[in-house]
C-alpha cells in the first residue's frame, strides 16, 4: 500500500537526522545556523587543544632564539669533607690528617660567534612549526563547524518529522472515526473490510511519531554536546531556507582555483612542507663548524689545606681561577651527516608528493560538491511541485468524500502521496544544506556557507 511507502519514508527522514534534542519539559534553547556554529567552535575541546598546541609551538620558537644567547650557562656547586694536608708538593710532615670541609663553586658561560647560518635555520624551523600548528588548528575548526552545521540541520530536520508525524496521525484519526461513523449507515457504501484497511495502517503511522521523536532526542544530543549547552536544554532550529544555487562551467573553475587557495587541509600540509624543508636546511648547515667564546671561573677552599702557590701545582680543593677562550667545534663525520640531510630532503620530497595528490583531490571534491548541491537543488524544486500537485488532489478526494460519494482506498491513497512528499520535501532541504555545506568545507571556508544562508544565494 502507497501509505506504508509514506511511513517508510517519514521514517528513513526521522533517521537521517539522528544528531539532536532532549524531553518536552526541557527548556527550550532556540539557535539559528551561524549561532550554533560559533557556539560550537568556541566550546570545542579540539580546538582548545589546538591552541595549546600552538602555544607549545610558540614556546619552541622562543627556545631556538634563546640559543643565541648564551646557550651554556652553568653554575655547578660542591662540598664535602677533605684530610687535611700541610706543607707543599716537595715536603709535609703529615702522612695523613683529620678530615676537614672544603667547598668548590664553578661558572662556566659559552657564546656563540659564527654558526654559519646554524641558528639561522633553527629559529626559521621553530617558525615554520609555529605556522604549521596554526594551520591544523585552522583545519580543526574548520572540522567542528562542519560537523555543527550537520547537526543543526539534523536538528531541523528531525523537528520537521516529529511535526509530520504528528499532522499524520491527526488525519488517520480523524479518517478512522469517519469510516466507522459511515460503517454504521449501510447506504454509505463502506463495509468491514474498509475500517480493517484503515485500521491496518495504525501500527505504522504510530511507529513513524515515535520513532521520529527519537530521532529528535538523539539529535539534540549531539548538537547540545557540540555547543556545550546544559543537558536540561532543548536545541531548537530557526526556520532558515536553503540559498539558491546557480551552477555553471564558470562556477566550476572559480570555485576549484578558490578551494586550491584556500583549502585548510591544503594550507595545513603546505606548511608541513615549509616546516620540512625548513629541517633539511638545519641538517646542512648543522654540517658547518662552530666559532664560540667561552668563559669561566671556579674558586675552591678547603681551611684544613695549605695553599699552593706553585702555578705547576693541581690542588683540587684550594684554588681561584678565571679565564676565557676562543673556540671552534665541529663534527667532522661528514659521511652521517650527509646521511641525515638526505633522510630529511626524503621526507619532504615524500609530503610534496602527497600534497600534489591532495591538490588533485580538492579539485575533484569541488567539482562533486557543486554537481551534487545542483541535484539536491533540482530534487528539492521537484519534490515541491510534487507535493503542491499532490495537496490538489488531496482536496478534491476529501471535498468528493466528505459529499460521501468518495471511496477508501482513494483517500487513504490521496493521503500516502500527500505524506509520502510533505516528508520528502525537509528530506531533500536536509540534503541540500548538507551538500552546501560540503561543498563550503571543501572550498577551504564553511564560513563562506554561513554567508550563503545569510545572504540566501551561493556566491563565490
Amino acid at each position: 500500500m502507497k501509505l506504508r511507502r509514506t511511513i517508510a519514508t517519514l521514517a528513513l527522514m526521522a533517521f537521517a537526522g539522528a544528531q539532536a534534542v532532549p524531553s518536552a519539559s526541557a527548556d527550550t534553547v532556540r539557535l539559528g545556523l551561524r549561532a550554533a556554529v560559533d557556539r560550537a567552535v568556541s566550546e570545542s575541546h579540539l580546538v582548545r587543544a589546538g591552541d595549546f598546541d600552538v602555544a607549545k609551538a610558540g614556546e619552541g620558537l622562543r627556545k631556538a632564539r634563546a640559543q643565541r644567547i648564551l646557550p651554556k650557562a652553568e653554575v655547578n656547586l660542591a662540598g664535602g669533607v677533605v684530610p687535611e694536608a700541610r706543607g707543599d708538593v716537595v715536603y709535609s710532615p703529615d702522612s695523613s690528617g683529620d678530615l676537614g670541609p672544603y667547598y668548590r663553586a664553578e661558572l662556566k658561560l659559552v657564546q656563540p660567534l659564527w654558526t654559519f647560518g646554524k641558528l639561522d635555520a633553527l629559529e626559521q624551523l621553530a617558525r615554520d612549526g609555529v605556522a604549521a600548528e596554526e594551520a591544523r588548528r585552522s583545519l580543526t575548526r574548520e572540522g567542528v563547524a562542519y560537523d555543527a552545521a550537520k547537526a543543526y540541520w539534523a536538528v531541523a530536520a528531525a523537528g520537521r518529522a516529529e511535526s509530520i508525524a504528528g499532522d499524520m496521525r491527526r488525519d488517520f484519526d480523524e479518517l478512522l472515526r469517519e469510516v466507522e461513523k459511515r460503517l454504521a449507515d449501510e447506504s454509505s457504501g463502506v463495509d468491514d473490510a474498509d475500517l480493517l484497511d484503515v485500521k491496518a495502517s495504525a501500527y505504522g503511522i504510530d511507529k513513524v511519531r515515535l520513532d521520529a521523536l527519537e530521532a529528535r532526542r538523539a539529535a539534540g544530543d549531539a548538537l547540545r554536546a557540540l555547543c556545550g549547552l546544559p543537558e536540561a536544554s532543548e536545541p531548537e532550529s530557526v526556520d532558515e531556507p536553503p540559498p539558491a544555487i546557480a551552477v555553471d562551467d564558470a562556477l566550476f573553475a572559480q570555485a576549484a582555483a578558490r578551494a586550491l587557495a584556500g583549502h585548510r587541509e591544503v594550507r595545513a600540509l603546505e606548511a608541513a612542507a615549509r616546516a620540512l624543508a625548513a629541517k633539511v636546511e638545519l641538517q646542512r648547515r648543522s654540517r658547518n663548524p662552530l666559532v664560540f667564546l667561552a668563559a669561566g671561573a671556579a674558586y675552591a677552599y678547603a681551611g684544613n689545606r695549605d695553599d699552593q702557590d706553585n702555578p705547576w701545582v693541581k690542588d683540587d680543593f684550594n684554588y681561584t681561577r678565571i679565564g676565557a677562550e676562543v673556540g671552534v667545534s665541529w663534527d667532522a663525520n661528514l659521511h652521517r651527516s650527509g646521511i641525515d640531510v638526505s633522510e630529511a630532503a626524503e621526507e619532504h620530497r615524500a609530503l610534496l608528493e602527497r600534497l600534489a595528490a591532495l591538490r588533485a583531490k580538492v579539485a575533484l571534491d569541488v567539482r562533486q560538491a557543486l554537481r551534487a548541491a545542483a541535484r539536491e537543488r533540482d530534487l528539492l524544486a521537484a519534490a515541491r511541485a510534487s507535493l503542491k500537485a499532490a495537496k490538489s488532489r488531496l482536496r478534491l478526494v476529501l471535498d468528493t468524500w466528505e459529499t460521501g460519494l468518495g471511496e477508501v482506498p482513494e483517500v487513504l491513497d490521496a493521503y500516502a502521496k500527500y505524506y509520502q512528499l510533505r516528508a520528502e520535501e525537509p528530506q531533500r532541504e536536509l540534503a541540500l544544506n548538507l551538500a552546501l555545506a560540503r561543498l563550503g568545507y571543501v572550498l577551504g571556508d564553511v564560513g563562506l556557507y554561513l554567508g550563503w544562508v545569510d545572504r540566501g544565494k551561493v556566491a563565490l
